[in-house]
């Protein structure tokens, strides 16, 4: 184990390597124990490799089952997710120090959605939970600032993986259709 443990726990965080060395942990749910079974969104922090030391930062919303990737410019954004209040449709910045609002929303807020980054740039964004179990595609491009809706696949379904193959399709597995578990994949192209 670490000297230094994370500044929150948390149960189902996401985590990506930043451009500058350091991982950025984003959301999950914190106060989730059978003694205290009040539960709310985790905020972020990062890991610095180096020093073996994590650090809190403030996001504008706490949010678990968000989407998390980093654009070609190396900012990771973090999409949609659950504020424990609401699903949220928002997105989120983060340049490495600092965390900002984004001027764009999802078609529908949702959480338990994939992100998966396109050979194009853009970030793919597939499934998740709405009110029901979603089917919306969306991509979001960083350099227009904007997420565009795609097709719809073909099964709607959360907490599935999606993974760019080596021809650029993304591959999506698995999942909760809303009635169990799906014995599915699908290919995107």
């Amino acid at each position: 184990p670490l000297a230094a443990g994370i500044e929150v726990n948390r149960v189902g965080p996401t985590a990506t390597p930043l451009p500058n060395g350091l991982i950025l942990i984003q959301g999950g749910l914190t106060g989730f124990s059978t003694l205290h079974p009040s539960v709310k969104a985790a905020g972020a922090e990062t890991f610095d490799p180096k020093t073996q030391r994590f650090t809190a930062g403030t996001m504008g919303i706490n949010r678990h089952g968000a989407a998390l990737g980093l654009t070609d410019s190396g900012k990771a954004v973090v999409l949609g997710g659950n504020s424990t209040a609401r699903q949220e449709s928002s997105a989120e910045s983060f340049d490495g120090a600092v965390w900002s609002n984004l001027p764009v929303k999802l078609s529908v807020a949702r959480e338990s959605l994939t992100l998966t980054a396109l050979a194009n740039g853009r970030l793919l964004l597939a499934g998740g939970l709405a009110k029901t179990v979603s089917g919306v595609i969306e991509s979001y491009d960083a350099t227009q600032g904007q997420i565009l809706q795609l097709t719809s696949l073909q099964i709607a379904r959360r907490a599935h993986t999606a993974t760019r193959l080596l021809n650029g399709n993304v591959l999506l597995v698995g999942g909760y259709d809303g009635a169990g578990a799906l014995a599915s994949a699908e290919e995107y192209d």
